[in-house]
């Protein structure tokens, strides 16, 4: 009798199979894997818009910021502060929010495959216990 320890929107652990319902579905017999180990992966680079939104973004605040010290008004300084403020949001917006990926490996026939993955803590360790217990029981 097949047992189920964890069914999720992207996750199904039984006692026979670890499913990972991604695009393509990913299924692994419980059996067949060795070596199980996981990794807290880098996370990935940001993309070529953000990359270019936030050079943008400091590009403005500095020709701001110039053009305030060259007409030395006090608009012009509440102006560039702002501009400032505005693209100090825009970079981290960009580049300051991007997860890392928990990931579960394993070997399966000799080859090191990602068993599962997923940027939620609480989802990841879920599926984690999940396949632990699934293990314990073999």
């Amino acid at each position: 009798m097949t047992r189920i320890y964890y069914r999720g929107p992207d996750a199904v652990v039984t006692s026979d199979h670890i499913v990972w319902l991604t695009e393509p579905v990913r299924s692994f017999p419980r059996r067949e894997l060795r070596e199980l180990g996981i990794v807290r992966a880098a996370p990935p680079p940001a993309s070529a818009g953000a990359r270019v939104l936030a050079g943008v973004s400091v590009l403005v605040a500095v020709v701001a910021t110039g053009a305030a010290a060259y007409a030395d008004s006090t608009t012009m300084w509440v102006t560039a502060a702002i501009i400032d403020v505005v693209a100090v949001i825009c970079v981290w917006g960009a580049l300051g929010r991007r997860t890392r990926t928990w990931e579960i490996h394993a070997k399966h026939h000799g080859a090191e495959v990602v068993v599962y993955a997923s940027r939620d803590d609480r989802v990841f360790h879920q599926v984690q216990r999940a396949i632990r217990r699934s293990m314990e029981m073999a």
